[in-house]
């Protein structure tokens, strides 16, 4: 398909694969031609992607979570992440008029802008968020049933992940302080530094 099929198009069909996280899907793609052609990308840009890429991975997360705490049985819970995602969903769909595949990472740039205000609504509804997942997670940890379905199960050690090149939320589980982001030259050139969270455990409570 790539080889018959103009950038711009293939950018939309890459988006697809990612259900909730379409720029990440596409950025793999964009990156790795933009830079064999060297193509410098606008600071704003840079700046707007990034947002586009966190915020849809916020929402990965969220429809991960949403779907274990569903097969749980854990409604309450399931409900509250269902929510966190509904509101996501709309902040993406105003800036690009889109819900799945946004047609927003273009090679060279961005195809809408995102204004001040909007980043400003977005930062309150992610701090609002924050704290009431903090203290979701929190009730989680002591509940009986997540408990028994979570703790010791599945579990992986750091030298499995090591043998088998374990990257992502299953690295992290065990220890090791992996995360592609703290690599990639946009995140890097606009000063984007955040923590990186670990357990150590590795069974799917740490995950």
């Amino acid at each position: 398909i790539a080889e018959s099929t103009k950038y711009r198009h293939l950018t939309r069909l890459i988006e697809r694969i990612g259900f909730r996280s379409p720029v990440n899907s596409a950025m793999i793609y964009l990156e790795m031609i933009e830079k064999a052609l060297d193509i410098a990308i606008p600071i704003r840009a840079c700046a707007i992607r990034i947002v586009f890429r966190e915020t849809g991975r916020i929402l990965s997360h969220l429809q991960m979570n949403l779907n274990a705490l569903s097969d749980l049985n854990l409604a309450i819970y399931a409900n509250q992440y269902r929510n966190y995602i509904v509101e996501l969903g709309h902040f993406q769909e105003k800036i690009t008029g889109s819900r799945l595949a946004f047609d927003l990472v273009q090679l060279g740039g961005v195809g809408c802008d995102l204004e001040i205000n909007e980043c400003h609504n977005l930062k309150l509804m992610l701090g609002q968020m924050q704290k009431e997942l903090i203290a979701c997670q929190k009730r989680l940890e002591n509940d009986h049933l997540f408990l028994q379905n979570t703790k010791d199960i599945a579990s992986v050690t750091q030298e499995d992940c090591i043998n088998y090149g374990v990257t992502g939320v299953v690295a992290r589980s065990v220890g090791l302080a992996i995360d592609a982001r703290k690599e990639n030259e946009s995140y890097i050139e606009l000063g984007v530094d955040f923590d990186i969270p670990i357990r150590e455990s590795g069974d799917v409570f740490a995950r």
